[in-house]
């Protein structure tokens, strides 16, 4: 198997990974997601007022927004989420040894050998990557800053261990 393509599949795989330990055993991302006292209501109210899946927004026109009042940005799925949690799993894999290839082929690129430049290079995308999705969410959407906190603390980490794996691993592109 090629370098590259092989620290796109291991470096996918680590990241994948981190993803499954930061969910299901760290404590950060529960900390952050919070519920609704009566989940049952709010569960009504969204199949009454959402009967189409799609993303909300209270109030539409951010203009109407009044000092003092909630603002809201919805993700619905009226018929519950559509793929089961293995499906979600294989999706999340896929994606993750995906990205990994692209870093990992960007890395192959560069000509120094050296591993401490390419991990570099792997955080730096990282760390665009992170800002370039997170602070939108944070300025447009109102999204909770410890929320922007714990998932761009999450994807660091992700990438750093990602980036530990492609940087050993990455040859050249072709």
């Amino acid at each position: 198997m090629p370098a590259t393509l092989k620290a796109g599949l291991l470096g996918g795989i680590v990241l994948f990974a981190w993803g499954m330990i930061s969910w299901m055993i760290m404590p950060y991302h529960s900390a952050v997601l919070h519920q609704f006292p009566n989940e049952a209501v709010i569960s009504e109210t969204l199949a009454s007022y959402a009967p189409k899946a799609g993303v909300y927004v209270v109030p539409h026109n951010k203009d109407s927004l009044k000092p003092g009042h909630p603002f809201a940005f919805i993700s619905v799925r009226p018929g519950g989420l559509p793929l089961s949690m293995g499906q979600m799993f294989a999706v999340a894999l896929a994606g993750n040894i995906a990205v990994a290839f692209l870093v990992a082929y960007v890395v192959s690129l560069v000509k120094s050998r050296a591993y401490s430049r390419r991990f570099g290079l792997v955080l730096v995308q990282g760390i665009m990557v992170i800002i370039a999705a997170n602070l939108p969410l944070w300025n447009w959407w109102g999204f909770a800053g410890d929320y922007i906190v714990a998932t761009s603390i999450d994807a660091a980490i992700g990438w750093a261990l990602m980036g530990s794996v492609i940087a050993r691993f990455a040859g050249d592109p072709y």
